[in-house]
């Protein structure tokens, strides 16, 4: 016999939480023993099985949902870290490139330099924040 039975309410919780036991699957180990002991007990007057087993699905339905939420919010600040770090490292060659085009004397090498500054801007425009 399984002791899951036994266990707290916030023993159990933890468990669907963790995904160790789902709601439809505790649901239908306590019908089970439901079952098992009502024709010896006989204490319950009345039952909604179906009511029960819709709240449970929903109960499982709704960690599901928050599980994908929270790997949503997850991704999103991913890529905002991946867009900041992106546009530090444009700022740092922009400003490289500033440097070099102030630095040289030869035209060409400038206008290669003032070419790459423009299709920055025109591409990936100026940042913030």
């Amino acid at each position: 016999m399984s002791a899951l039975p036994f266990r707290s309410a916030t023993d159990l919780a933890a468990l669907i939480k963790k995904k160790q036991i789902g709601s439809e699957e505790l649901l239908d180990l306590y019908l089970d023993r439901f079952e098992k002991y009502t024709p010896r007990v006989n204490a319950v007057i009345a039952t909604d099985i179906p009511a029960a087993r819709r709240r449970a699905k929903a109960a499982d339905a709704a960690l599901a949902a928050s599980a994908a939420s929270a790997s949503a919010a997850k991704l999103a600040l991913a890529l905002r870290e991946l867009k900041h770090r992106t546009v530090n490292n444009l700022q740092t060659i922009m400003a490289t490139l500033n440097v070099e085009m102030r630095a040289t004397n030869d035209p060409a090498v400038r206008q290669a330099l003032q070419i790459a500054e423009m299709f920055h801007y025109r591409n990936i425009g100026p940042q913030q924040g």
